[in-house]
């Protein structure tokens, strides 16, 4: 009878038959650690897909933020009638304006500074779109003719201003013309992190 092979061998079924390899216990290792290699691969194309989604995801809610609140710029009568007179540049026509228009202009660029801490929207952005008329009466003593600069309910107000002053002043004439998004840039290890702590 003629001898079997050697490292094969033939399962006893009468109705089928497995073949078998020898495998030495250091091939074992090694497609162990190919298996694990693979399961590796695995485990971060689903975490890079998770962090695009989350971007994606990040994105589409502050371009809903910002529509949100340009609507409410454009729509809003107390506001627009501030804009209007602040763009005059017309001391007597400043002075008019109600404590009440006043104080719903500054409200609005108030959510808009805490919009822009909470990093729904991103200093780019918020310089860009919002910050020209907060900035026009942060400076106008025509503005303040009738309210108390210095009272602390407008601290969040002078907060703003003063951030988008320097900002304004780093860009010079130079704005990031092409470069402006709706979020803050952030490195993968901070929304890797952000992810799964929140912060």
């Amino acid at each position: 009878m003629p001898s079997e092979p050697s490292g094969i061998c033939h399962h006893p079924s009468p109705r089928r038959r497995l073949v078998c390899m020898d495998i030495t216990p250091q091939q074992l290792d090694q497609i162990k650690v190919f298996i694990e290699f693979l399961a590796l691969l695995g485990g971060l194309g689903a975490f890079f897909r998770a962090v695009g989604e989350y971007r994606r995801q990040n994105n589409i809610r502050a371009f809903e933020n910002f529509t949100a609140m340009t609507n409410r710029f454009n729509d809003s009568i107390p506001i627009q009638r501030v804009v209007k007179a602040l763009n005059t540049e017309d001391e007597k026509e400043i002075r008019r304006l109600s404590v009440e228009d006043k104080d719903a202009c500054i409200s609005f660029h108030e959510e808009i500074s805490i919009m822009r801490n909470s990093g729904l929207i991103s200093d780019d952005v918020a310089l860009y779109m919002f910050a020209h008329d907060a900035l026009i009466a942060n400076s106008s003593a025509a503005f303040w003719s009738n309210m108390e600069k210095e009272l602390p309910y407008w601290a969040e107000f002078k907060h703003f201003c003063d951030s988008m002053q320097k900002l304004a002043k780093r860009y010079g004439e130079h704005w990031p013309a092409g470069e402006i998004r709706f979020t803050h840039r952030r490195s993968l290890y901070k929304d890797f992190i952000h992810i799964f702590t929140g912060d």
